[in-house]
Order: structure tokens, then sequence, then C-alpha cells
């Protein structure tokens, strides 16, 4: 049977792989599959337990006794969607990407922890995004290094001998990378700032005694003599 005559494959044909880069072009396709296959519900929210709950199976709620086999059969005919609903949104997640999915039991937290990191790219990529321009997920890596401030030329450099396989070199690999090179950098302007701040109270200056500053920034208040009042011509020879 051919992919024109056989709805399934069509659809999954069309279907882009998740790269980290097209997100909103990946979204609109996989919701559309998941309506197709009957559970897109899932992924909105409605139906997230079983309609009758059976304690020890997924997303229980507060159940009390035995369950019935009436019970099971609702929890293991949404188990089933749930399941389905999960490995079509693992099946189009790209290898490097897939640690995103990979651990999630719910179809639900899968699509939501792509979702809370690529949902809403920044300007080039939204223009990318709408334009259709496919980039790849290594180039978008290199422009990001590249586009780093001299001052970050060490972490680039770390991240570029460090990392051998090119493929793996993605935009979701270097993010973190350099988020905490920032927040390596802010700590440590602290703790400079906190440093400066204190007070001197082991410091002694030398031309008071005191110990709240030091010499150097010592404020002397009195004018300095110019000089002998012998010679200024208020001495009379008698």
């Amino acid at each position: 049977m051919s992919c024109s005559s056989d709805p399934t494959k069509l659809a999954t044909s069309t279907i882009p792989q998740f790269d980290g880069t097209n997100y909103k072009k990946w979204s609109d396709a996989i919701r559309a599959f998941l309506r197709y296959q009957g559970v897109w519900y899932l992924i909105q929210g409605y139906g997230s337990t079983a309609t009758v709950p059976v304690p020890g199976l997924a997303r229980p709620t507060s159940a009390t006794g035995t369950p019935t086999a009436t019970e099971i059969l609702a929890q293991a005919a949404w188990d089933e969607k749930n399941d389905k609903a999960l490995g079509i949104i693992q099946l189009y997640v790209a290898q490097n990407l897939r640690h995103l999915v990979d651990d999630k039991f719910l179809a639900l937290d899968a699509w939501t922890a792509i979702k809370a990191g690529y949902e809403k790219p920044g300007a080039v990529g939204a223009f990318v995004n709408a334009a259709g321009i496919e980039v790849k997920p290594q180039l978008l890596a290199l422009l990001m290094i590249n586009a780093l401030p001299k001052s970050y030329q060490t972490i680039a450099g770390t991240i570029l001998t460090t990392q051998t396989d090119v493929t793996l070199l993605t935009a979701a690999l270097i993010k973190p990378k350099i988020v905490e090179e920032e927040q390596r950098r802010v700590a440590n302007r602290t703790q400079i700032a906190r440093v400066s701040k204190a007070p001197l109270l082991d410091k002694k200056c030398e031309k008071c005694g005191r110990k709240n500053h030091t010499t150097e920034q010592h404020w002397d208040t009195k004018p300095a003599n110019s000089g002998s009042s012998s010679g200024n011509g208020n001495n009379t020879q008698q």
C-alpha cells in the first residue's frame, strides 16, 4: 500500500524530527497527528486520569478499596492511549534531544518539557520558523558561539575542544553552559563587591591611630602651616 492511499503513512511522512530549531513546525504537525489518532485530549489535560481511579496505576486519584474489573479496564484503556501519545512524541524527537522525553511516563509531561524550553524563540528563531528555513542544529550552535563576546572566548574554546562529536553540538548543549558561566561571573562580582564594602576594623591608620580607616584613607582637616610667624614683621626691635 502506497503512502497516498494510507492516511497514517501520509501523515507520519510530513512530521519533521524536532531538532531544537523547528518547534512551531514540529508542534503543529504532531498536534494534528495526535488528533488524528484520537489522543490529543491527553495533552490538553482532559482525561488526565482514568474515568474511574485505580490505586497503584498511572495518575490515580483518591480511591478506596480494591479496584473492580471495570475500573481496571478503564485504567488499562487510559494507559494504552497515553502510551500511544507518548510514543508518537518520542519518535519525532532528534536523538540528541531525546533526554528531554525519555524519562517521562506521561505524554502530557513529555509535551510540556519540550514546550517549556522551545515554545518562545528569540527574534531570529521566530523569523526562521515563520520563513520555513531549515537550519541545522550544528550551524545554529556555531552561530551562538560566534556571537559570544570576547570575554567569553575561554568558555567558547572549552565547548569546542571538549565536544569532539560535532553531531552533538547543539543549542540545547551550549545554552546551559553559557548560563552556568554567566551565573559564575555574577557570583564573583557579588563577592568582590561584598569584600570591597566590608568595614576595615582590622586596619589601623598610622597618622591618627584609629582602626576604622587606613593611612591612605586618612583625611587631615587642618590646613598645613605655610611658614613661621617669626619672620612676618610683627616683631619690632626694641
